[in-house]
């Protein structure tokens, strides 16, 4: 309950920065885990350590102003993170991977930041309406995270999950192909867990019945 009544007080609080931000044209795009809340039976069973939020590269002054007057706080030497006085902590990011950030990172891959805003969607999270990434560009994000931190949290590999049982696009992808659903399924499951130390084992025939309900 604690923190069900947390992660909907902060909802609540950064729908409303979200609406300031916009009213300066400086909207920005909620990103997984606190986008994937709504995957969830209930907004409590995910705990949030902090809210990551991804910004136009050109607004972040505007941002930057907006969350200074509302009393959020950077620390030293961490210009893109804000915390409130309640220890609350936004992480801004200008890319979903970081590359500007970190620019060792871009050898890992990069996604053009203006495809990722022409792509995203406005919906629900919670009884909240966000910007989010489209469906694609979230489960990347979520899969990019999980391996930067070699899934040390179970967190990540559930976020994961739920992703692949409730998108549409995977539900679509998942779907398709020779051999029935399971097959493809497991086929889909295992292409990815294969690159993941530690993850294959997870994603045998039992594991993927059990995410998708089956027999």
């Amino acid at each position: 309950m604690q923190t069900a009544a947390l992660n909907l007080a902060r909802l609540a609080s950064l729908a409303q920065l979200c609406r300031d931000l916009a009213a300066v044209n400086a909207e920005p795009i909620l990103l997984p885990g606190a986008s994937l809340l709504g995957l969830y039976s209930d907004v409590g069973c995910r705990s949030m350590e902090d809210m990551d939020l991804l910004i136009r590269a050109d607004r972040r002054a505007q941002v930057a102003d907006t969350l200074a007057a509302q009393g959020w706080r950077s620390p030293p030497r961490h210009s893109d993170l804000f915390v409130r006085a309640d220890g609350f902590t936004l992480d801004l990011h200008t890319d979903l991977l970081n590359g500007e950030r970190l620019t060792h990172r871009r050898g890992a891959g990069w996604i053009e930041p203006g495809d990722t805003w022409a792509r995203c969607c406005r919906r629900e999270v919670a009884g909240f309406e966000f910007l989010t990434l489209a469906e694609g560009d979230e489960i990347l994000v979520t899969v990019a995270h999980a391996l930067r931190h070699s899934y040390r949290r179970l967190t990540w590999l559930v976020d994961f999950v739920l992703q692949l049982r409730y998108t549409s696009l995977c539900r679509r992808a998942l779907g398709s192909g020779a051999g029935g659903p399971t097959s493809s399924r497991s086929r889909l499951c295992t292409g990815i867990g294969g690159r993941i130390t530690g993850f294959t084992p997870i994603l045998d025939s039992r594991m993927v019945r059990r995410v998708f309900r089956e027999p």
